[in-house]
């Protein structure tokens, strides 16, 4: 998710993941592209949370906007038909999608920039598929974080703040984050006014 900052020229650029189960959210924030090392910390955030909870995460969803901004308007919505890439080991995965992509007539370079990302998740074996850039869009549980980050968070700092510089906007924002699953009620499915953070915990009891 991209947020065009008014007060402080550039862009904050918000990556996330949503568990579609509790709706528990994890993102990191910037004004640049994650390097390496963020892209890696980010995997690794939300793998540990679960595996702390004696939980393993199987399958992610990811946007086609995550490897590659061009492809992402595109109608290659999913590789070679949903085969996800922990079905192949990362090098034939890397080795489908630039054969596809050439097929479609595209420059695709697999590894930059969030091959960090991608490595860490296969490692891990993590069933990855990807989503066309409408599918993500119309994802009720993307559609409702981003339009919660843009309302209850940048909307309101722009009101209420001039300070725009990167570490007070991440401090702010990870804060938003943290009410927003660990105390904010929430009215989405499986919640009923349940935070996402009680009904993972609950999940996690009975699992």
């Amino acid at each position: 998710m991209e947020v065009r900052l008014r007060s402080n020229p550039g862009t904050a650029r918000v990556h996330f993941v949503i568990d579609s189960y509790s709706q528990m959210a994890f993102a990191t924030l910037d004004q640049f592209r994650a390097d390496d090392d963020v892209q890696r910390r980010f995997a690794l955030s939300y793998l540990q949370f679960y595996r702390k909870l004696n939980l393993r995460v199987r399958k992610i969803n990811l946007s086609l906007r995550v490897i590659d901004p061009e492809i992402a308007d595109s109608d290659w919505a999913l590789l070679k038909g949903s085969v996800a890439l922990s079905a192949l080991s990362l090098d034939e995965a890397e080795q489908e999608a630039e054969k596809y992509a050439q097929e479609l007539g595209y420059e695709f370079n697999f590894r930059y920039p969030r091959s960090a990302y991608l490595r860490v998740l296969c490692q891990n074996g993590v069933e990855i598929s990807f989503m066309s850039r409408k599918a993500s869009k119309d994802n009720v549980f993307l559609d409702r974080f981003r339009k919660e980050a843009r309302g209850d968070f940048f909307k309101k700092k722009a009101a209420n703040s001039s300070d725009w510089s990167t570490e007070n906007l991440r401090m702010e924002f990870e804060n938003w984050l943290f009410e927003r699953n660990h105390v904010l009620p929430s009215s989405g499915y499986r919640n009923y006014g349940q935070t996402p953070w009680r009904v993972i915990q609950g999940f996690s009891k009975n699992n």
